[in-house]
């Protein structure tokens, strides 16, 4: 599924909870994450909505590297979390298939067999993804991707 990508344009405000899909400014691009501008709702002047885009959310690698800062990509919010510790939200967004195919919300069946945790993941069984502490307290930490080996848990 390949879209026409679109420079400029504006977007209608969106409410910021799972399964809106919306069309956003791609406002940085680093290493295997996106930084989409959300339009959404907020009624706090100057302050703008970024979602984080995996790789691993996107339909592929084309898909995810077709894309450059400043093109409009067509998403959906995956997940929105609240860090009481750093008081921030954190919005993760999705374009995988599954996802992006439902007309409302999200593909439930995806969703489902997703491992939220580390206590979700089956021994034997392989998982794209990044790593992104070893315990609830640690903070994000750093991954150079360029030399990171697959890891097994």
């Amino acid at each position: 599924m390949t879209e026409t990508k679109k420079k400029k344009g504006s977007s209608q405000p969106i409410e910021l909870k799972e399964g809106v899909k919306f069309s956003g400014q791609i406002m940085s691009i680093k290493n295997q994450q996106m930084y989409v501008q959300i339009p959404s709702a907020s009624k706090t002047k100057g302050v703008m909505s970024i979602g984080r885009l995996h790789l691993v959310e996107c339909q592929s690698s084309v898909d995810f590297n077709q894309y450059s800062v400043g093109d409009r990509i067509e998403a959906k919010i995956l997940q929105v979390v609240y860090d009481k510790t750093h008081d921030r939200t954190w919005i993760e967004l999705t374009r995988r298939e599954e996802h992006m195919q439902k007309v409302q919300g999200l593909d439930e069946a995806t969703v489902k067999n997703t491992p939220k945790s580390v206590e979700d993941l089956v021994s034997g069984k392989q998982y794209e993804a990044v790593l992104m502490g070893t315990s609830p307290q640690d903070s994000v930490k750093a991954v150079n991707l360029n030399s990171s080996q697959p890891l097994h848990i």
